[in-house]
C-alpha cells in the first residue's frame, strides 16, 4: 500500500488556507488518502482474481470491508476534498502544485493500480487525469493556450539577465564527454538557470528548495551550487552534470531517471570533490543546513557558507576542526592590454584584495606568466585587438594569440585596470566598493622578465626532458610555498638592488653562528582569508605566533639582526607592502602578545581530557578532545567546570546504575563455572551513538533471587539511537543515565561553542592587523627559502657571484674567492670559474667544469652530444641565480647587471597557428633582436636548422653580424659549418669549440670548452651508440665518403682573407682561417673567391705518410720511392715523405728546376739543413695526423684542448696540402712564416720531452708517460720551452703542457724512444753544447742530464 501522498502534509499551513474548516479538511484529506490507495490495490487483486487478497488489503488499509466498486466513491470524495483545499488556498497556484507533487510521486510507484482504475474512468476531474498523464497513466491531454498565470510564473523563472548565463551553462556542457553526462544533459532544460525540467520529478521551480536554489544561482550564476541535504551535498540541473563529468559521481537514481539531474557526495568526501572541480576551473558555492535539534516535520533553513574557487579552498568550519587545510597558491583573475610601452599585465587577487600592475612587458614575457600559473578568469582589453590608429595588432598567429586561445576568455573596454575590478566585483559578489590593494614594489632598475623560452629551458617552467633548476636551487624537502617564490623570483628577477639585499642576507645566513629559527611556512592568503572568515583555528593562531616569535628573535639577536633589515627590501617587493623595521619588531610583540594571552599552552594541565572510573576513556576523549588544548581555561571558566561536573553525575549515574549489574553478572559465573561463560557484562562505549551505556548478553538469570543487581537489572530499558531506533541486542541504558548524558553532551557543545567563540574574537582582534600579518608571513616564507638555498648550495659546492656594474669593476673587486680574474679595466664581463652544469651534484657525481670568460658573442661549434647545449643552458642558470642574488653552480663568478636573459632552443611547431618549426623559430628570433641591448645575453642554439643549410647558414651569417652590431653578449651555437670560412662584418665575436678526443680508435667528446673551432659532428658515432642499425650507419659512411670525393673534384669556393679573432689569456689574436686558398693569396691577404681543386703532384717515399697522400690525390699523382729520380716534367708539388736521415738523398734526385716546389712533412728541427741548402722558403708542413700501419686511415690529431686540429701548412703549396687533407677530413691550418715558427718549435719540444722521459722508463708508451711521469715531462718541457724562446725570439702561448699532453692522451699507445737524434733533442743538446764551450751555465741541464742517464750521449 503506498501511503506517498500523506507525505508533506505538515506543510499545509505555509500554504496560507485559511483556518477556519482547516483541520476539517486536513483531516478529511488524511484519512481519504489511505482509502484511495487501498482500493487502487485491491481493485487490483480482483481484477488477478485474488479476492482474498483484496480482503486483506482492506484490512491492513485500516478500512471497512466493502465492495471493490466503492472505490470510485472513495477517489471522489478524495478529489473534492483536495480541489477545495487547493481554492481555499491565498496561493492556489503554489497548493495545486504540491499536490500534484504528491500525487505524481504517488502514482508512480502504483502504476498498474492507477493504469486500471483510469481504464475505468474512476478519475474525472482535470487535476488527477494531468497529474497521471504526466507519470505514463492517461494519454497527455491537448495542447492549449498558456495561462496568464503561467506566462507570470515563467517570467519568475527566467530573467532576461539570466540567458547570457544559460549559455555559458550550455557551453560547458558541450565540452563533456562522458556518456552518463551526456545522458543527464538530454533531461535539462534551458528555460531557467538551473537547467530543470518542471515536468519532470523535483523539477517543479515552485518547490521550496528549488526557488532557494534559484536565488543564490542568480547570485553566484558562474559557480557550481552544492546543497548539504542530510548527510550529503547534492547538486542538480547543469551543475549535477558537472559533478558527474569532472568529481567522477555518478548520478543519483540512475541516468535514465524521470527526475530531473541530480548528483551528490557523502559529507566525508567534499573536499575531494571541490579539489576536483576547482582543478578544473570551477567555482563552487556551498550552501549548508542549520543544524541543531528542530521539531519533527519542520523545514530546515539553509545559507550560503562559502565559496571554493581555483587557488582558494572552502574554509567553513575549519574553526572547530583538528585539521591544517593545505592551502594551493592563489589563482588570480587576469586581464592583458596594450600600452604605447608594451603589453600590461593586470593581476587580481580576489582573496588578497590585491591588484598588480606589470607594464612594459614582451610578448613572451606575458605568455611565461601565464604558463607560471593558473588564472580564474582571462579578460582580454580591446586595446589588444587595435591601437588608437586603428592598426590591427591581433589575430592567428601571435604567441600570445595562440597562448589565449588555449582559455575561456572575455573581452572588455574602457579603463584596462577600473573596468577589471568591476568585472572581478560583479564576478564575486563583491560591493562596488570594495577596495584593492594596488602592489606597489621597490623602485630601481630590474632585468626584464624572463621570457617564456628561457623559463622552459631552464626548467622553471615544466618542460618535458629538462632538469627543473628549482628542484636542484632547493633540498628536496623544501615546501611548495618556498618552491612558489623561487619560481616568481626567477621569473622576473627582482631590481638590482633587492638582489644585492638578497644576497647579502644569503652570505649572513651562511655565516652565522648562532641558533637560527625554523621559519615557520604559511601561505598569507591562508592567514587572510581564515581570519576575514573568522575560521581559524587554534593551529594557525599558532603559526601566528610562531612567526612574530621568530621575528623578535630575529630583531634581538646581534647576528640575525642585519639579516632582518635585508629581508624587509625582498619583502616588499613580494607584497607590495613597505613596512620599516621599527613598526615591524612593534607589531609582532604585539601580535605575539594578543596570541599568547589566547592559546592554551602545551601540557597545561587545565586542558587535561576528562577521566572517570568504570567509563572508557575513549568516551571522554572523543566528546573532549576537539575543543580542549585550544584556548586557556580562563577564558572559559565556567564552560570548563561544568563539564567537570557534569562529567562527574555521569559517572556517578553509570556506577550505580551499572556496576551492580556487572559484579552480578561476575558473581554468577564463578561459582557456576564454564556453564555461564557466555554471559557478558561492561560498561561500555557506543562510538556511532557517542553514549555510555550498559553492554550485556545473556546477563538476566533464569531465576530472579535477591542477590545484589537483579534489582538494577530490572530498570534496564533497551537504548536507543538518535533517529529513535534500537541501538542494538546488547545496549541496555537507564533514565539515570541517559538524563546524565544529555546533560555532559549539553555542558560539551556549550564549551566547545564557547571554544569557537573565543577563536572568532581572536581573528576578530587581529583583523586591524592584516597587513604586517601578510608581511611576517611571506617574510617567514622568504627566510625559510633563503635559508635551505644556502644549505643546498654550500652541499653543492656553489658560490656566492660577484655582482658587478659598468662603473663598479676594479682591480680589487675582480678578486673572488682565490680566482683573480683578468683585465679589470673591461667594463661588462661575465666571468665563471669551473662552471658546472646546474643540474650535475659534483658531491656525488662526475661533472666536467668550464670556465667561461665572456665580454661579447661566441660562435661555438662542436660534435653531437658534445655539450653545446649543456653550456647554454649552464649559462643561463648561473645568470638568473645570480641577478636574483643567489648562489651559482661555479667556483667563482662575476656577473654583470643584465637587462635581459635570452635563451632559445628548440623549437617544435604549433599546428593551431599553422606554423611550422621554422616559423617559430624566426618568431622567437624577431623577439631577441627586437628586444635584445648591450646589456642582455643572449643565447641561441644551432639557429636555422628547420630549414635548407645554405639559406639557413646566410640567416644565421646575418643574425651574427645584428648581434655584433648590437653588442651584446652571448652564445650562438650551430652546425653550419660555412660559417666559420665567411667573410662577415664582425669585430667582436670569438670562436669557441666542444672538444673531442680519440678512445681506442674513436673520437670521444671532452665536454671542454676550448678556444677555436670544431668541424667534427660525430654523428654517424651518435647513430651508433643510439641504436640505429649498423647497416643503415655504414650505409651512410659510404654516401658521405662518395659525397666528399665528389666534391673534392669541383670547384670549392673560399673566401680566402676572413679574420677571425680568438682570446688567449686575455689577448686577442688575429688567426687567417684559410683552409683551402692559393698561398699567394694568402701572402697578400686579399679577400677573393677562386676556384681550387685537388691539384696532383710527386710523392716521395711510400710508406704510411706517402700511400694515404697518394689515396688523397684520387690518382693524379706520381709515387717516387727511394733513390728513384724525380720527372722533371713533372708539375704541382713535391711531398716528401722519408725518414729526416734521407734528405740529402732526396735533394740529390731532384731537378734544381723544381727543388722550390718541394713540400717537407718531417717532424724535427730541419731548418738548419734548409738554410745550407738554400731552400728557407720552401713549404713546410708540421704533420699532427697520425696513422698506425701502412694503409690505415689517418688519424687526426684534434684534442681536447685544441678540437680544431693542430696540423699546420706555411710557404708556396700550403693551400694545396690543406685541400688535400681536408678531402680526408683532415684539419690543417694555413700560417705565414711567422706565425708557423710557434708551432713548429712546439712539436719539437713535445717530441723531444716525450721521447727521453720514456726512454728513461723502458717500455713506457706515449699514454703512460702522460699519465704517470706527468712532473717530469712537464718540468722538462717548460725547461726546453724556455730555451727555444730564447733562441727563436718567439713568445708562446700559455698552456702549452696542457696542449701537449692532450695530443699525447689522443695518441697514448704509441711507443716512445729517442730516435732520429740529431733532428730531435740534438738540436737542443747543440744549444748546451755551446754555452758550456763557451764557458757559460748549461741553459738546459736536466735535458743533458737525462740524456746522458739513457745512453744518448757521452756520461
Amino acid at each position: 500500500m503506498n501511503n506517498g501522498l500523506l507525505v508533506g502534509f505538515s506543510a499545509i499551513p505555509r500554504l496560507g488556507i485559511r483556518k477556519r474548516g482547516r483541520r476539517s479538511v486536513v483531516a478529511m484529506v488524511q484519512s481519504t488518502t489511505r482509502q484511495v490507495w487501498t482500493c487502487f490495490a485491491a481493485q487490483e487483486c480482483v481484477v488477478g482474481g485474488k479476492r482474498r487478497e483484496a480482503k486483506e488489503v482492506w484490512r491492513k488499509g485500516n478500512c471497512s470491508t466493502r465492495c471493490v466498486q466503492e472505490g470510485s466513491h472513495v477517489v471522489r470524495r478524495w478529489e473534492s476534498s483536495t480541489q477545495w483545499l487547493c481554492s481555499s488556498s491565498s496561493s492556489s497556484s503554489s497548493s495545486r502544485l504540491w499536490m500534484e507533487h504528491q500525487l505524481l510521486k504517488a502514482s508512480s510507484s502504483s502504476s498498474s493500480s492507477s493504469s486500471y482504475l483510469c481504464h475505468h474512468h474512476y478519475f474525472s476531474t482535470p487535476l488527477v487525469s494531468r497529474v497521471l498523464s504526466r507519470n505514463g497513466c492517461l494519454p497527455l491531454p491537448r495542447s492549449r493556450k498558456t495561462t496568464q498565470e503561467e506566462q507570470q510564473h515563467t517570467k519568475k523563472v527566467l530573467h532576461s539577465e539570466d540567458l547570457k548565463f544559460i549559455d555559458w551553462w550550455k557551453q560547458k556542457l558541450g565540452e563533456c564527454v562522458k556518456p552518463l553526462t551526456k545522458q543527464m544533459a538530454k533531461r535539462l532544460k534551458d528555460d531557467n538557470l538551473l537547467g530543470l525540467d518542471e515536468t519532470l520529478r523535483s523539477g517543479s521551480m515552485k518547490a521550496r528548495l528549488n526557488v532557494e536554489l534559484l536565488a543564490i544561482k542568480r547570485k553566484f550564476p558562474h559557480e557550481v551550487l552544492l546543497c548539504r541535504v542530510g548527510e550529503f551535498y547534492e547538486a542538480v540541473g547543469y551543475d549535477a552534470c558537472m559533478l558527474v563529468e569532472y568529481a567522477g559521481l555518478n548520478p543519483m537514481g540512475g541516468s535514465r531517471s524521470a527526475s530531473v539531474p541530480k548528483a551528490g557526495c557523502p559529507l566525508m568526501n567534499l573536499r575531494q570533490a571541490l579539489d576536483m572541480l576547482t582543478g578544473q576551473g570551477f567555482s563552487v558555492c556551498i550552501v549548508e543546513e542549520v543544524q541543531g535539534p528542530q521539531t519533527r516535520g519542520q523545514l530546515k533553513e539553509r545559507f550560503v557558507a562559502g565559496h571554493a574557487h581555483p587557488g582558494s579552498p572552502y574554509v567553513y568550519g575549519l574553526i572547530g576542526a583538528d585539521v591544517d587545510l593545505e592551502f594551493p597558491e592563489p589563482v588570480p583573475v587576469i586581464g592583458i592590454s596594450r600600452s604605447a610601452h608594451g603589453y600590461c599585465l593586470i593581476s587580481v587577487l580576489e582573496m588578497m584584495r590585491s591588484v598588480s600592475v606589470e607594464d612594459s612587458l614582451t610578448e613572451e614575457a606575458v605568455v611565461a606568466k601565464l604558463r607560471a600559473r593558473q588564472c580564474q578568469r582571462l579578460f582580454l582589453h580591446k586595446s589588444l585587438r587595435s591601437d588608437a590608429s586603428g592598426v590591427v595588432r591581433w589575430g592567428a598567429g601571435g604567441l600570445l594569440w595562440g597562448e589565449c586561445q588555449q582559455k575561456p576568455q572575455e573581452w572588455y573596454e574602457n579603463s584596462p585596470v577600473n573596468e577589471l575590478l568591476l568585472k572581478v566585483r560583479e564576478l564575486f559578489d563583491l560591493d562596488q566598493d570594495e577596495c584593492f590593494r594596488e602592489i606597489v614594489v621597490p623602485p630601481g632598475e630590474r632585468p626584464r622578465p624572463l621570457y617564456v623560452s628561457t623559463a622552459s629551458q631552464i626548467g622553471i617552467l615544466p618542460t618535458a626532458g629538462v632538469p627543473s633548476l628549482l628542484k636542484v636551487a632547493l633540498p628536496p624537502e623544501a615546501s611548495h610555498l618556498c618552491i612558489a617564490y623561487l619560481r616568481n623570483l626567477l621569473l622576473h628577477p627582482p631590481p638590482f638592488q633587492v638582489a644585492a639585499s638578497i644576497q647579502a642576507a644569503c652570505q649572513h645566513l651562511s655565516e652565522i653562528t648562532s641558533s637560527i629559527p625554523d621559519f615557520t611556512c604559511v601561505s598569507a592568503a591562508k592567514v587572510m582569508k581564515l581570519i576575514e572568515a573568522k575560521e581559524a583555528n587554534h593551529i594557525e593562531f599558532a603559526r601566528i605566533r610562531d612567526i612574530a616569535e621568530d621575528i623578535i628573535h630575529m630583531a634581538e639577536d646581534s647576528q640575525l639582526s642585519s639579516v632582518l633589515d635585508l629581508l624587509v627590501h625582498p619583502t616588499w617587493l613580494a607584497t607590495g607592502l613597505q613596512i620599516n623595521r621599527k613598526q615591524l619588531v612593534e607589531d609582532c610583540k604585539l601580535l605575539a602578545n594578543i596570541v599568547v594571552e589566547v592559546l592554551a599552552v602545551d601540557g597545561d594541565p587545565d586542558q587535561i581530557v576528562t577521566t572517570a572510573e568504570s567509563i572508557p576513556d575513549e568516551f571522554f576523549r572523543d566528546l573532549e578532545m576537539h575543543w580542549r588544548g585550544r584556548v586557556k581555561r580562563i577564558h572559559a571558566e565556567e564552560e570548563f567546570a561544568a563539564v567537570e561536573c557534569t562529567a562527574a553525575k555521569l559517572s556517578d549515574a553509570a556506577v550505580s546504575s551499572f556496576l551492580p549489574i556487572v559484579n552480578c553478572v561476575k558473581g554468577y559465573q564463578k561459582p557456576l563455572g564454564s556453564r555461564y561463560s557466555a554471559r557478558k557484562a561492561e560498561i561500555g562505549y557506543s562510538r556511532d551513538n557517542q553514549a555510555v551505556w550498559f553492554k550485556g548478553k545473556n546477563f538476566k538469570p533464569t531465576i530472579w533471587g535477591q542477590m545484589p543487581g537483579e534489582s538494577e537489572m530490572k530498570r534496564l530499558t533497551p537504548a536507543f539511537d538518535s533517529k529513535g531506533k534500537k541501538a542494538g541486542e546488547e545496549w541496555w541504558t537507564t533514565s539515570d543515565v541517559e538524563d546524565a548524558l544529555i546533560e555532559y553532551k549539553t555542558a560539551v557543545d556549550k564549551a566547545s561553542s564557547k571554544v569557537v567563540e573565543i577563536l572568532k574574537d581572536l581573528s576578530e582582534k587581529l583583523k586591524s592587523k592584516m597587513n604586517v600579518l601578510i608581511f611576517i608571513s611571506v617574510l617567514s616564507v622568504i627566510a625559510k627559502t633563503l635559508c635551505i638555498h644556502v644549505s643546498e648550495g654550500k652541499r653543492r659546492n656553489w658560490v656566492f657571484p660577484l655582482l658587478t656594474t659598468s662603473s663598479n669593476l676594479t682591480s680589487e673587486d675582480l678578486v673572488h674567492q682565490g680566482d683573480t680574474i683578468k683585465n679589470p679595466e673591461a667594463k661588462k664581463r661575465l666571468h665563471l670559474v669551473d662552471l658546472v652544469p646546474y643540474w650535475k651534484d659534483p658531491t656525488r657525481e662526475k661533472a666536467e667544469p668550464n670556465t667561461i670568460v665572456m665580454d661579447y658573442m661566441f660562435l661555438l661549434t662542436g660534435p653531437n652530444g658534445g655539450g653545446k647545449s649543456s653550456i647554454l643552458r649552464s649559462v643561463c642558470a648561473a645568470a638568473v641565480l645570480g641577478l636574483s642574488g643567489l648562489m651559482v653552480p661555479a667556483r667563482a663568478a662575476t656577473i654583470p647587471q643584465l637587462d635581459a636573459i635570452m635563451l632559445r632552443m628548440m623549437s617544435t611547431d604549433s599546428p593551431a597557428d599553422n606554423k611550422s618549426s621554422f616559423q617559430m623559430e624566426m618568431s622567437e628570433l624577431r623577439t631577441i633582436l627586437g628586444e635584445a641591448t648591450g646589456r642582455s645575453l643572449v643565447l641561441v642554439d644551432e639557429l636555422c636548422r628547420g630549414t635548407e643549410v645554405q639559406k639557413g647558414t646566410f640567416i644565421a651569417a646575418s643574425v651574427i653580424e645584428s648581434l655584433d652590431r648590437i653588442g651584446c653578449m652571448g652564445i650562438l651555437s650551430t652546425h653550419l659549418h660555412d660559417l666559420l670560412d665567411m667573410k662577415l662584418q664582425i669585430t667582436n665575436v670569438v670562436q669557441m669549440a666542444m672538444g673531442t678526443k680519440e678512445i681506442d680508435g674513436r673520437l670521444e667528446p671532452t665536454w671542454k670548452l676550448v678556444d677555436g673551432a670544431c668541424r667534427q659532428s660525430l654523428a654517424f658515432e651518435v647513430a651508433r651508440r643510439e641504436g640505429v642499425p649498423e647497416n643503415v650507419v655504414q650505409r651512410a659512411e659510404e654516401l658521405y665518403k662518395l659525397q666528399s670525393i665528389s666534391s673534392a673534384r669541383i670547384n670549392i669556393p673560399v673566401s680566402s682573407n676572413t679574420i677571425w679573432y680568438h682570446e688567449i689569456g686575455g689577448k686577442k689574436k688575429k688567426n687567417l682561417v684559410l683552409e683551402v686558398g692559393s698561398s699567394s693569396s694568402v701572402e697578400k691577404g686579399r679577400g677573393t673567391s677562386m676556384e681550387q681543386t685537388i691539384e696532383g703532384g710527386v710523392i716521395v717515399g711510400a710508406g704510411r705518410v706517402g700511400q694515404a697522400l697518394e689515396k688523397m690525390g684520387l690518382g693524379r699523382d706520381v709515387l717516387v720511392r727511394r733513390g728513384e729520380k724525380v720527372p722533371e716534367d713533372s708539375t704541382g708539388p713535391i711531398f716528401v715523405c722519408t725518414r729526416n736521415d734521407d734528405l740529402d738523398a732526396v735533394l740529390q734526385a731532384t731537378p734544381p728546376s723544381r727543388r722550390e716546389d718541394l713540400v717537407f712533412l718531417q717532424n724535427g728541427m730541419i731548418e738548419p739543413w734548409l738554410q745550407s741548402h738554400g731552400l728557407a722558403s720552401v713549404t713546410q708542413v708540421l704533420v699532427y695526423f697520425a696513422i698506425a700501419k701502412l694503409g690505415d686511415t689517418p688519424m687526426d690529431g684534434k684534442t681536447d684542448v685544441n678540437p680544431e686540429g693542430l696540423t699546420a701548412a706555411s710557404g708556396k703549396w700550403a693551400s694545396v696540402v690543406a685541400a688535400r687533407l681536408h678531402s680526408a677530413n683532415l684539419a690543417c691550418k694555413v700560417l705565414d712564416s711567422e706565425e708557423f715558427q710557434k708551432p713548429l718549435l712546439e712539436k719539437l719540444i713535445w717530441i723531444s720531452s716525450f721521447m727521453l722521459v720514456g726512454a728513461r722508463h723502458p717500455g713506457a708508451t706515449v699514454g703512460d708517460v702522460e699519465q704517470n711521469h706527468r712532473e717530469e715531462v712537464v718540468e722538462l718541457i717548460n725547461e726546453l720551452a724556455a730555451v727555444a724562446s730564447a733562441e727563436k725570439k718567439v713568445e708562446f702561448d700559455p698552456g702549452m703542457e696542457e696542449r701537449l699532453c692532450s695530443y699525447s692522451r689522443l695518441i697514448s699507445h704509441f711507443p716512445t724512444a729517442i730516435k732520429e737524434f740529431k733532428w730531435r733533442n740534438g738540436w737542443f743538446y747543440s744549444i748546451s753544447k755551446q754555452a758550456l764551450d763557451n764557458g757559460k751555465t748549461d741553459p738546459c741541464p736536466l735535458h743533458t742530464s737525462w740524456l746522458k742517464e739513457v745512453g744518448a750521449i757521452p756520461a
